[in-house]
């Protein structure tokens, strides 16, 4: 480990914990796994929380929030997909965003500490409504960072002029 750089692992891959030996992680680092690709969800928390770092859980568009409700006190963050895993360059699934309302009002309700992250149509057009939905954690890719149309030094200036007018 040459770097104390945070590292944030998101696995979306059947049955993650075949895969947790092959990953390097230091107990800061996020591991994320998906709801959907599980068996044994609850399982697969608990021992990347005890065993590896922080943990996370993430959701694809289709996936109802109360499939969180049972374990949300175990984990670090939630990954609200705001596009279907898998291809680059999707429009927003708008309706995400009432579910990042939805497990922010359970943070809310339960008081509980965990960092709710958006991954998907990341950008300057979109960042204003994600937020004020709840979402702390922003995942940046192809449409809002690493733009043919600009640097990447822009698009962050660009994304930190639309999250200075939230304010």
């Amino acid at each position: 480990d040459n770097s104390t750089i945070k590292s944030d692992f998101h696995i979306m891959a059947d049955e993650p914990s075949r895969l947790f030996s092959s990953f390097d992680v230091s107990r800061n680092d996020y591991y994320t796994i998906h709801q959907e690709a599980c068996r044994n969800l609850h399982r697969d928390i608990v021992f990347i929380k005890k065993n590896m770092a922080k943990v996370g859980v993430a959701l694809s568009p289709a996936t109802s929030t109360e499939t969180l409700e049972y374990l949300l006190e175990e984990v670090d963050m939630v990954i609200l997909m705001t596009v279907n895993p898998g291809y680059m360059g999707q429009q927003l699934v708008p309706q995400v965003l009432k579910k990042v309302e939805k497990v922010r009002e359970l943070k809310e309700k339960y008081g509980l500490g965990f960092k709710i992250s958006v991954d998907g149509n990341v950008n300057a057009k979109n960042i204003n409504s994600m937020v004020k939905a709840g979402a702390d954690t922003l995942v940046l890719g192809s449409s809002g960072l690493f733009r043919k149309d600009r640097s990447i030094k822009q698009s962050i200036e660009l994304v930190k002029e639309e999250i200075d007018k939230i304010k």
